[in-house]
């Protein structure tokens, strides 16, 4: 049984689908600063303002001559804050006004674009006292004067940088949760059902010798398994000691109901004597039973184990049962296919003989049982199908327990050990019992009882 049967479905799916959706916002986010490093858009920035800067110099030099420019260029000097620096050579030579101690070498390629001037590719500094990298872009004016303006743009480079850097980081490292997100979700779900498959497993077919899967013990799954495997532990433990107080009592009574029924033998009235014997031979009957079950939950039977045809099994059985059906005027119908299987042949007879014994022992007369073997994914599977009164389908998990009898077959011969037994062999065989209403049934809801064993290799 699974837990969770979609992994889509699952809350720890939908919460690694969330976080992962943030963390998309989030690197596209990151990834739109990332497009604006990469393509430069803060330097162009100073670019564009260098370029308007030295325009409207050199209009005002074209326009008012060199005495207005000197006075913008002083009005525009502010130690304090520096967003321009200044290069004016008039006559071959630098101007006392400009910022630069010499006139650098930057060819025609600054003349069309701002370029970038970095101290650390040259063995002087440009300006006294300041290491700067420089976007910087000259002019030649009307008169041969020519004039550089520059900007310091070494934060932009590092700012730039620092986008670039960890950008990429923060992608990588998003990419990385969102991945250990699902797959911690993916684990969650594999646990659960895991626990769940074993669970149900544990309750349909009474195995408390299984245990919970522990991968590790840092996460809370295990936590919980190892807590339940305790619980488990704990009733296996009590299950098994009343398995064991019942099976010694059994035991324990065999010897003096033998001397009983010696005794018995010498009562003198023949009629009393006969039922004294019968009520004395039915309680060893029964307790032959219980010792019987506990013999095969022991599992010491698989010792006898070897690969026999199912099909001649079933079919001595209805050869066995074939006249007491006939006494019943009841039609035995079966289909039989060849099937092989690993197993103890008496124990197998004995499950088989129980079910059709049940099924004739509840069909009414005239009434009709059919068996089927077949064989499919690997499993061979017996069906027997009366028109008997059925079992109520709250009751069928039931039936299989020792002394269980339901309340209208309380005044039919047994002592409820028969599918307790079929049970207990079908389990140490490593198959299923499953009972479901008849659907062929005419008139009553009739019983199907179907036992399910792998075949043999």
């Amino acid at each position: 049984m699974k837990a969770i049967g979609h992994f889509s479905r699952s809350s720890s799916f939908q919460v690694g689908a969330l976080f992962t959706f943030l963390l998309t916002l989030g690197v596209l986010f990151v990834a739109y600063f990332l497009h604006l490093a990469t393509n430069q858009v803060f330097l162009k920035e100073s670019q564009v303002a260098i370029e308007a800067e030295l325009d409207g110099l050199s209009r005002l030099y074209e326009l008012h001559g060199v005495e207005a420019f000197n006075a913008a260029l002083d009005a525009k000097v502010d130690p304090l804050k520096r967003n321009f620096f200044y290069a004016f050579k008039q006559d071959g030579s630098l101007t006392p006004r400009s910022d630069f101690l010499y006139w650098p070498q930057l060819g025609r390629e600054a003349e069309r674009e701002p370029v970038q001037y970095d101290p650390d590719h040259f063995d002087d500094s440009l300006m006294s006292g300041i290491d700067a990298v420089l976007m910087l872009k000259q002019v030649t004016l009307s008169d041969g004067s020519q004039l550089i303006v520059a900007r310091d743009v070494h934060d932009l480079n590092v700012a730039q940088w620092v986008a670039r850097t960890f950008g990429w980081l923060m992608i990588g490292t998003m990419i990385l949760i969102s991945g250990l997100s699902l797959w911690v979700g993916y684990y969650v779900v594999d646990r659960i059902n895991r626990i769940a498959d074993t669970t149900d497993r544990i309750v349909q077919e009474g195995a408390l010798h299984e245990r919970l899967p522990i991968d590790s013990s840092w996460d809370d799954l295990s936590q919980l398994s190892s807590a339940l495997n305790r619980t488990l532990d704990e009733l296996d433990q009590m299950v098994q000691s009343i398995k064991s107080v019942t099976d010694n009592i059994a035991h324990d009574l065999r010897t003096p109901l033998t001397r009983l029924r010696a005794d018995i033998e010498h009562v003198s009235d023949h009629e009393h004597r006969s039922r004294l014997l019968k009520e004395v031979d039915g309680i060893m009957a029964m307790f032959k039973g219980l010792l019987r079950i506990a013999d095969v939950e022991s599992n010491k039977k698989r010792q006898a184990f070897a690969v026999y045809s199912l099909n001649t099994i079933l079919e001595d059985v209805i050869e066995l049962y074939g006249p007491v059906a006939e006494d019943k005027a009841i039609n035995v119908q079966h289909q039989i296919n060849p099937a092989m299987v690993e197993g103890d042949r008496d124990l197998l007879f004995q499950a088989l003989a129980n079910v059709l014994d049940n099924a004739i022992k509840f069909t009414p007369e005239n009434g009709t049982i059919t068996l089927v073997l077949s064989c499919h994914n690997r499993e061979a599977i017996v069906h027997v199908c009366d028109s008997g009164p059925g079992i109520p389908q709250a009751l069928t998990e039931k039936v299989t327990r020792r002394f269980f009898r339901a309340d209208d077959s309380r005044n039919t011969a047994g002592y409820g050990l028969g599918l307790a037994m079929v049970n207990a062999v079908v389990k140490l065989h490593k198959g299923s019992l499953l009972f479901k209403e008849n659907p062929h049934s005419e008139g009553s809801p009739g019983l199907c009882c179907s036992i399910s064993l792998p075949l043999s290799a």
